[in-house]
């Protein structure tokens, strides 16, 4: 438990010697805390940087930073850049707005929210706000080429931190946790379900004959990929399945999504759709409205006589 907390003074300590334990105390904490930032700083080094460390090492440190930063003990400090700590006291997670307008600030916001997630509802609302401040801010009709370009490159890239939070509620199974969560993943094939009598003879045969064929590629030493009936993968997904991207979730999902709730009562409905929106239920986040001021605000900014730039519009198709 990262929480440190003194209930109550042991039996034959003075106040004196208590006040002393609690300032070691306060001074292992910040030290901590320190720690933590500074092994999160080098997790965000170049991968050029970091050539010389083995992949399987690498990865378990990522994997220890990932579970002990979102600690409450560590969290502020390891959500925050360290260049923003002067601004802002450590009980406060928002991100001051001036801050946030640093282009190279927000990548530093966009890494840590990759990395760490979020560990409640408040938090994701707080991080939520603090980025929409991002894109609320419009050049004004007298501003310098050079001050448009800078606002639309900071909200290109206040896009990508919004989707990076996004993107993270589709992770179980818990919503936010990038390191113990998949990404949600519909698959386009559907399971045979075979009740009757002839279902286990089917699985039989289709056993033995997937068994049969590996030998054979085995023997022959053929490059051919052999999948199992009922295991197949999705070939959109071989490469990057770790990522979002193209066949995410299958047809049968998005009908699901949009059906209202009186036709999923008499319909065939995704069980991988019913299943996410239990957790993010369970998490009290208002996704709905989130999406919607996001579509609002795409629709706005995608109108013909919007001059936005290329790059914006691209971080928009992307999101």
């Amino acid at each position: 438990d990262c929480n440190i907390s003194i209930s109550k003074s042991p039996e034959g300590v003075d106040s004196e010697d208590e006040g002393e334990i609690m300032e070691q105390e306060a001074v292992v904490s910040l030290h901590t805390r320190y720690q933590m930032a500074g092994l999160v700083c080098w997790l965000e080094k170049s991968p050029e940087l970091l050539a010389n460390v083995p992949q399987f090492i690498f990865q378990s440190i990522r994997d220890i930073v990932k579970s002990i930063g979102r600690c409450s003990l560590v969290l502020w400090y390891s959500c925050t850049p360290p260049d923003t700590w002067s601004s802002s006291p450590p009980s406060q997670l928002p991100l001051p707005t001036p801050q946030l307008q640093d282009i190279d600030m927000l990548r530093q916001v966009i890494f840590r929210i990759s990395l760490f997630g979020w560990t409640s509802r408040t938090q994701f609302e707080e991080t939520w706000m603090s980025l929409l401040t991002v894109l609320s801010a419009s050049p004004s009709p007298d501003s310098e080429q050079d001050e448009v370009q800078a606002i639309m490159q900071g909200n290109s890239v206040a896009v990508q931190a919004i989707t990076s939070l996004l993107v993270q509620t589709l992770l179980l199974p818990t919503p936010g946790h990038p390191n113990t969560g998949c990404l949600l993943h519909s698959s386009r094939d559907k399971p045979l379900v075979l009740p009757s009598q002839w279902g286990p003879k089917l699985e039989g045969v289709v056993d033995k004959l997937y068994w049969k064929l590996k030998e054979s590629q085995r023997v022959t030493r053929t490059g051919v990929r052999v999948c199992h009936l009922h295991h197949r993968s999705n070939i959109d997904r071989l490469h990057n399945s770790c990522k979002y991207g193209y066949g995410q979730v299958s047809v049968d999902f998005l009908k699901t999504a949009v059906m209202s709730v009186e036709e999923r009562a008499t319909s065939t409905v995704n069980m991988d759709y019913l299943e996410h929106q239990k957790r993010i239920s369970e998490s009290g986040l208002d996704l709905q409205s989130c999406l919607q001021f996001l579509l609002d605000l795409y629709s706005q900014w995608t109108q013909p006589k919007v001059n936005v730039t290329l790059s914006l519009l691209l971080e928009i198709v992307r999101s």
